[in-house]
């Protein structure tokens, strides 16, 4: 609905020898703003239905890689990178496997109350050629009741009158404090609000999984 520079795409998916579907999803933020920067997401979501489209089965960190050599070859000489952040959700096997250039660290919020974070594990997309990139996929436990907390960096910079930003311990205090079952992307975009003073200086998109 607004041109700029965060894009999610999503998916489910089967994959021969999986017990069920699995859930994929992609969030990228793209250095810039406004049709430059809708231009090159409009580039990237191609990019990744071509090569899920290619090998439907690719796991995050081989997707990552791809992202990577396509910015790299593509857009990096006229300075243009993203962070991204891939991750694949198996119900059947109650685990989530991600990769993530660059992204500021998802929350996964367990069904028991606790909260990790699950940090950056490779360079921003584009700074470096293919032969260099690792994209170091992890993965933990993924269980019934839990859910993940993807967001871009225009949740976490936006400053106040004192020009204090919200910062990712600041986020992180925000979601500690919400119950269980409560609309956690809206409250988020209600307390960015209300802290920023001033325009909108960044795009700001924020999904939660479970």
């Amino acid at each position: 609905r607004q041109i700029g520079g965060d894009y999610l795409f999503a998916r489910m998916v089967e994959i021969p020898g999986r017990a069920a579907p699995v859930f994929d999803a992609v969030l990228i933020d793209v250095t810039g703003h406004g049709i430059s920067a809708a231009l090159t997401v409009n580039r990237l979501h191609g990019e990744i239905q071509r090569e899920l489209g290619e090998k439907p089965d690719l796991s995050p960190g081989e997707l990552l890689k791809g992202l990577n050599a396509y910015l790299h070859h593509t857009l990096a000489s006229h300075s243009v990178y993203a962070t991204a952040v891939c991750v694949r959700i198996d119900p059947a096997a109650s685990t989530i496997e991600w990769a993530s250039a660059g992204h500021p660290p998802a929350f996964l919020c367990t069904a028991d109350g606790r909260m990790d974070r699950l940090e950056s594990t490779a360079f921003i997309l584009g700074v470096t050629g293919a032969a260099d990139y690792d994209a170091d996929q992890q993965s933990t436990r993924f269980m019934p009741g839990d859910s993940i907390v993807v967001y871009t960096d225009g949740a976490i910079e936006a400053r106040d009158r004192n020009g204090r930003q919200i910062r990712v311990d600041g986020l992180q205090r925000m979601l500690a404090g919400m119950p269980r079952g409560s609309d956690r992307v809206g409250m988020i975009l209600e307390a960015v609000d209300r802290h920023r003073a001033g325009p909108v200086e960044d795009d700001t998109l924020i999904v939660e999984i479970g």
